[in-house]
Protein backbone atom coordinates (compact mmCIF):
# COMPACT_ATOMS: atom_id res chain seq x y z
CA UNK A 1 0.00 0.00 0.00
CA UNK A 2 1.50 3.38 -0.93
CA UNK A 3 1.14 6.63 0.72
CA UNK A 4 -0.16 9.54 -0.63
CA UNK A 5 2.11 12.89 0.54
CA UNK A 6 -0.58 15.45 1.41
CA UNK A 7 1.67 18.77 1.38
CA UNK A 8 2.26 20.68 -1.91
CA UNK A 9 4.59 23.03 -0.42
CA UNK A 10 8.19 23.31 0.51
CA UNK A 11 9.24 23.34 3.92
CA UNK A 12 11.41 26.25 3.35
CA UNK A 13 11.07 28.48 6.05
CA UNK A 14 12.33 29.09 9.56
CA UNK A 15 10.30 28.03 13.04
CA UNK A 16 10.16 30.88 15.15
CA UNK A 17 12.21 29.97 17.62
CA UNK A 18 14.98 29.94 14.99
CA UNK A 19 14.38 33.22 14.39
CA UNK A 20 13.41 34.44 17.78
CA UNK A 21 17.04 33.02 19.05
CA UNK A 22 18.86 35.44 16.30
CA UNK A 23 16.26 38.18 16.83
CA UNK A 24 18.10 38.40 20.55
CA UNK A 25 21.49 38.02 19.45
CA UNK A 26 20.91 40.98 16.67
CA UNK A 27 19.56 42.89 19.61
CA UNK A 28 22.08 42.62 21.38
CA UNK A 29 24.39 43.33 18.87
CA UNK A 30 23.27 46.64 17.65
CA UNK A 31 22.33 47.94 21.16
CA UNK A 32 25.70 47.07 22.16
CA UNK A 33 27.15 49.04 19.23
CA UNK A 34 25.02 51.60 20.04
CA UNK A 35 26.02 51.96 23.69
CA UNK A 36 29.90 51.83 22.92
CA UNK A 37 29.21 54.98 21.03
CA UNK A 38 27.34 56.94 23.43
CA UNK A 39 30.48 55.98 25.94
CA UNK A 40 33.08 57.29 23.16
CA UNK A 41 30.65 60.20 23.30
CA UNK A 42 30.58 61.02 27.06
CA UNK A 43 33.68 60.56 27.33
CA UNK A 44 33.96 56.99 28.95
CA UNK A 45 35.73 53.90 28.38
CA UNK A 46 34.07 52.63 25.20
CA UNK A 47 35.65 48.95 25.95
CA UNK A 48 33.67 48.90 29.59
CA UNK A 49 29.96 49.03 27.18
CA UNK A 50 30.52 46.32 24.37
CA UNK A 51 30.81 42.73 23.94
CA UNK A 52 31.15 40.04 20.94
CA UNK A 53 27.60 38.38 20.04
CA UNK A 54 27.53 34.58 18.91
CA UNK A 55 24.59 32.23 18.60
CA UNK A 56 25.09 28.55 19.25
CA UNK A 57 28.84 28.12 20.16
CA UNK A 58 29.41 24.82 22.03
CA UNK A 59 32.92 25.93 23.48
CA UNK A 60 33.44 29.72 23.25
CA UNK A 61 35.98 29.79 25.49
CA UNK A 62 38.06 28.68 23.02
CA UNK A 63 38.77 32.09 21.62
CA UNK A 64 39.65 33.45 24.65
CA UNK A 65 42.50 31.69 25.93
CA UNK A 66 45.61 29.29 24.14
CA UNK A 67 45.80 25.39 24.59
CA UNK A 68 47.86 26.07 27.99
CA UNK A 69 45.10 27.88 29.68
CA UNK A 70 46.18 31.15 29.04
CA UNK A 71 43.99 34.33 28.48
CA UNK A 72 45.09 35.40 25.03
CA UNK A 73 42.05 37.91 25.20
CA UNK A 74 39.82 39.59 27.89
CA UNK A 75 37.20 40.67 25.12
CA UNK A 76 33.62 39.83 26.88
CA UNK A 77 31.79 37.08 25.17
CA UNK A 78 28.13 36.21 24.72
CA UNK A 79 26.86 33.40 23.27
CA UNK A 80 22.64 33.41 22.70
CA UNK A 81 21.35 29.94 22.65
CA UNK A 82 17.87 27.97 22.50
CA UNK A 83 17.72 25.46 25.15
CA UNK A 84 13.74 24.48 25.04
CA UNK A 85 10.47 25.02 24.65
CA UNK A 86 6.64 23.51 26.15
CA UNK A 87 3.60 23.86 24.27
CA UNK A 88 0.19 24.94 25.87
CA UNK A 89 -2.05 22.86 24.56
CA UNK A 90 -4.71 25.25 26.40
CA UNK A 91 -3.43 28.06 24.00
CA UNK A 92 -2.66 25.88 21.06
CA UNK A 93 -5.08 24.81 17.68
CA UNK A 94 -5.30 21.27 16.30
CA UNK A 95 -4.46 22.59 12.85
CA UNK A 96 -2.68 25.61 12.23
CA UNK A 97 -1.21 27.36 15.48
CA UNK A 98 0.51 26.01 18.49
CA UNK A 99 1.83 28.41 21.73
CA UNK A 100 5.13 27.84 22.87
CA UNK A 101 6.79 28.58 26.20
CA UNK A 102 10.60 28.72 25.12
CA UNK A 103 13.87 29.10 27.09
CA UNK A 104 16.96 30.85 25.37
CA UNK A 105 20.11 30.92 27.24
CA UNK A 106 22.21 33.70 27.20
CA UNK A 107 26.11 32.94 28.27
CA UNK A 108 28.41 35.83 29.13
CA UNK A 109 31.50 34.94 29.45
CA UNK A 110 34.33 37.06 31.94
CA UNK A 111 37.61 36.38 31.00
CA UNK A 112 41.02 37.93 32.98
CA UNK A 113 44.59 37.35 33.95
CA UNK A 114 45.40 37.97 38.07
CA UNK A 115 46.49 41.55 38.15
CA UNK A 116 48.90 43.50 40.56
CA UNK A 117 46.83 46.34 42.06
CA UNK A 118 50.25 47.86 43.85
CA UNK A 119 53.26 46.55 44.53
CA UNK A 120 53.32 43.35 46.50
CA UNK A 121 49.14 43.11 45.81
CA UNK A 122 47.50 41.28 43.25
CA UNK A 123 43.72 41.12 42.43
CA UNK A 124 43.09 37.34 41.26
CA UNK A 125 42.25 36.43 38.30
CA UNK A 126 39.29 34.28 38.86
CA UNK A 127 37.72 36.75 40.53
CA UNK A 128 38.21 39.45 38.20
CA UNK A 129 36.30 37.26 35.30
CA UNK A 130 33.20 36.62 37.66
CA UNK A 131 33.05 40.31 38.12
CA UNK A 132 33.12 40.93 34.71
CA UNK A 133 31.03 38.01 33.62
CA UNK A 134 28.37 39.89 36.14
CA UNK A 135 29.05 43.40 34.41
CA UNK A 136 28.43 42.12 31.07
CA UNK A 137 24.70 40.06 32.04
CA UNK A 138 23.81 43.86 33.73
CA UNK A 139 24.52 44.57 30.51
CA UNK A 140 22.53 42.34 28.68
CA UNK A 141 19.47 42.35 31.09
CA UNK A 142 19.01 45.74 30.51
CA UNK A 143 18.90 45.68 27.06
CA UNK A 144 16.85 43.22 26.62
CA UNK A 145 14.27 44.69 29.55
CA UNK A 146 14.66 47.91 28.15
CA UNK A 147 10.50 48.80 27.29
CA UNK A 148 10.25 49.13 23.86
CA UNK A 149 11.76 44.96 23.28
CA UNK A 150 8.83 43.72 25.34
CA UNK A 151 7.67 41.89 22.18
CA UNK A 152 11.23 41.65 20.97
CA UNK A 153 10.25 43.59 18.02
CA UNK A 154 8.28 40.33 16.79
CA UNK A 155 4.54 41.64 18.32
CA UNK A 156 2.39 38.88 16.79
CA UNK A 157 4.95 36.57 17.20
CA UNK A 158 6.14 36.98 20.62
CA UNK A 159 3.60 37.77 23.72
CA UNK A 160 5.74 38.08 26.40
CA UNK A 161 9.27 37.98 27.45
CA UNK A 162 11.02 37.76 30.73
CA UNK A 163 14.71 36.82 32.12
CA UNK A 164 13.61 33.99 34.28
CA UNK A 165 17.04 33.40 35.85
CA UNK A 166 20.52 33.93 36.93
CA UNK A 167 22.99 32.16 37.53
CA UNK A 168 26.94 31.88 37.86
CA UNK A 169 29.11 28.67 36.72
CA UNK A 170 33.19 28.55 37.48
CA UNK A 171 35.55 27.73 36.31
CA UNK A 172 34.78 25.84 33.44
CA UNK A 173 34.40 22.18 33.27
CA UNK A 174 37.36 20.96 30.78
CA UNK A 175 38.86 24.02 30.41
CA UNK A 176 42.68 24.37 31.43
CA UNK A 177 42.25 28.01 33.18
CA UNK A 178 40.15 28.68 36.47
CA UNK A 179 40.02 32.49 34.53
CA UNK A 180 36.77 32.36 32.61
CA UNK A 181 33.49 32.75 34.22
CA UNK A 182 30.16 32.66 32.98
CA UNK A 183 27.18 34.52 34.19
CA UNK A 184 23.96 33.06 32.55
CA UNK A 185 20.61 34.75 31.33
CA UNK A 186 17.44 32.25 30.87
CA UNK A 187 14.84 34.45 29.23
CA UNK A 188 11.49 32.97 28.59
CA UNK A 189 9.67 33.59 25.64
CA UNK A 190 6.15 32.91 24.72
CA UNK A 191 5.23 32.56 21.03
CA UNK A 192 3.45 31.08 18.51
CA UNK A 193 4.53 28.63 15.76
CA UNK A 194 2.50 28.65 12.39
CA UNK A 195 2.66 25.43 10.07
CA UNK A 196 3.82 26.37 6.77
CA UNK A 197 3.13 30.37 7.35
CA UNK A 198 5.30 33.28 6.22
CA UNK A 199 6.82 35.81 8.53
CA UNK A 200 4.58 39.00 9.04
CA UNK A 201 5.57 41.63 7.00
CA UNK A 202 5.43 43.92 10.89
CA UNK A 203 8.28 42.19 12.44
CA UNK A 204 11.43 43.81 13.21
CA UNK A 205 13.47 41.51 12.87
CA UNK A 206 16.91 43.07 14.18
CA UNK A 207 18.69 40.08 12.72
CA UNK A 208 18.22 40.80 9.26
CA UNK A 209 20.56 44.33 9.76
CA UNK A 210 23.63 42.81 11.39
CA UNK A 211 26.36 40.77 9.49
CA UNK A 212 28.63 37.63 10.26
CA UNK A 213 32.41 37.30 10.54
CA UNK A 214 33.89 34.09 9.35
CA UNK A 215 34.04 33.11 13.27
CA UNK A 216 30.71 33.40 13.61
CA UNK A 217 30.72 36.81 15.45
CA UNK A 218 27.22 38.97 14.48
CA UNK A 219 27.91 42.40 14.06
CA UNK A 220 26.06 45.65 13.63
CA UNK A 221 27.75 47.62 10.49
CA UNK A 222 26.96 51.26 11.48
CA UNK A 223 28.78 55.02 12.77
CA UNK A 224 27.09 56.46 14.84
CA UNK A 225 28.01 59.95 16.50
CA UNK A 226 27.47 60.87 19.92
CA UNK A 227 30.46 63.45 19.86
CA UNK A 228 29.62 65.84 22.84
CA UNK A 229 28.88 69.20 21.28
CA UNK A 230 30.01 72.13 23.27
CA UNK A 231 27.86 74.73 23.87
Amino acid sequence: MSATPRLTQLIDKQDNFEIIRDQIAGILAIEIANQKAIAQGEGKDPDLFYFHTYTERSNPWALIEDSEGKIINEAPIVNVFFDNDITDSNSSTISDNQEFAGSFNIDCYGAKNAKEIEQGVHSPGDELSAREAQRIARLVRNILMFNEYAYLGLKGVVTSRNISQRAMFQPIPGAASNNISICRLTVKVVYSEMALQTIPANLELAANQCLRKEDGLIYFDANFDYTQQGG
